[in-house]
């Protein structure tokens, strides 16, 4: 009977080590998944700031291009108002040195690939003065460097009778390349033909 007893306690004893390991292993468990969910939760966050990070510096690029275009339609604002108010006053308050200024900074931009930016510019220059010759130039430079071929040829026409009635009528050699690359972009080939071959000529005179 002593026996039986004895061996009853060592059961229970055995269940009592058992049931407390169940116990601690599954807290063990629940510790190590609460770890391993603020892991991934830390993991989340990081990654979601650098998210918002990439966000932020999306929309302040965004924000600087949208800035840079609202200060050109503002500067063509002003430009219009002005000669609305005063026609007199050659539409823009732009000095010569001024013109001379944004024709240099419109080069550069259409030189390294930004023609787009240029035109703005070049077109104030235009409003203030029609005949400055150099923004004509550039201006149909930039129309073709973005193969808008139709508003190169214009500009490449007005370039044309600028410079006739700044040199007595003499076209100059880049004029006539001008003309033989606009009419060959616009399906004149014989056009093109043509001024391609006073082109030559003109470098052979001179």
């Amino acid at each position: 009977m002593a026996l039986n007893h004895f061996a009853s306690q060592i059961k229970d004893n055995q269940a009592e080590q058992i049931a407390e390991q169940i116990t601690a292993s599954s807290t063990l468990d629940k510790q190590s998944m609460k770890s391993s969910n603020l892991a991934q939760l830390e993991a989340l966050k990081a990654d979601n700031s650098k998210l918002a990070k990439i966000g932020l510096s999306q929309a302040v690029q965004a924000e600087a291009s949208n800035q840079s275009s609202a200060n050109i339609k503002t500067v063509e604002a002003a430009i219009n108002s002005e000669a609305a108010i005063n026609p007199t006053l050659k539409k823009i308050p732009l000095t010569w040195s001024d013109q001379q200024m944004l024709c240099a900074l419109s080069a550069m931009q259409v030189r390294y690939g930004r023609s787009a930016e240029a035109i703005p510019y070049l077109m104030m220059i235009r409003k203030i003065n029609p005949k400055n010759l150099e923004c004509t130039r550039l201006l149909a430079l930039a129309f073709m460097r973005l193969n808008r071929w139709q508003e190169a040829e214009a500009m490449v026409e007005e370039l044309d009778y600028l410079q006739k009635a700044n040199s007595g009528n003499v076209i100059g050699g880049l004029v006539l390349l001008y003309r033989s690359l606009v009419s060959f972009k616009t399906n004149k080939i014989a056009d093109a033909k043509s001024w391609f071959g006073k082109f030559r000529s003109f470098n052979k005179v001179t």
